[in-house]
């Protein structure tokens, strides 16, 4: 877009400009005198359409100087929301005393098995790959083990409120 806006503005000779501190002006004004100095050397149908401007205040620790300026831009950066992604909360169980709570995020369009959150498990705490998780969905006791191939969006919405432990599988 910033070519674009190069391609068509309106002002060809750009005479040189300067910003000017606020001085305790109200932002408006100095807001409104920024825009000015900005239109001398830019002015194009984007310009017009699609650029704003950011106030930024910046302060020196040493001498208490306020410096506040008016910043033209023309992309503001804004997340998309993404209604699949989500969040499952596991405790990884070292042993009886060393546990570390973990935050998976997973598309739930993916279609996520427990075994895949086992997968992202190893990763995050460091184990071999060929370690063999097994997980459990507990209330208030423990609970029974998870199979590897149910559907973690079932599990979530199966056991409300409680909490998924996960710890290696111990040899049979």
């Amino acid at each position: 877009m910033d070519g674009i806006h190069e391609d068509l503005n309106r002002i060809k000779d750009k005479p040189y400009t300067q910003s000017k501190d606020h001085d305790g002006r109200p932002d408006f004004i100095v807001a409104k005198e920024a825009w000015e100095i900005y239109l001398k050397r830019n002015s194009s149908v984007i310009v017009d359409l699609m650029f704003g401007q950011f106030k930024s205040i910046v302060d020196c620790p040493k001498c208490q100087f306020e410096s506040i300026q008016f910043d033209p831009f023309l992309i503001c950066t804004l997340p998309i929301v993404n209604d699949n992604l989500k969040k499952i909360e596991v405790t990884y169980l070292k042993d009886h005393f060393y546990t570390t709570p973990l935050t998976i995020c997973y598309d739930q369009s993916w279609g996520w098995k427990m075994s895949n959150v086992y997968e992202e498990v190893k990763k995050k705490i460091g184990l071999d790959p060929n370690d063999e998780l097994i997980g459990y969905v507990t209330s208030y006791s423990v609970g029974e083990p998870i199979d590897p191939t149910e559907s973690v969006s079932y599990i979530e919405e199966e056991h409300k409120y409680r909490q998924i432990y996960i710890r290696k599988k111990l040899p049979e």
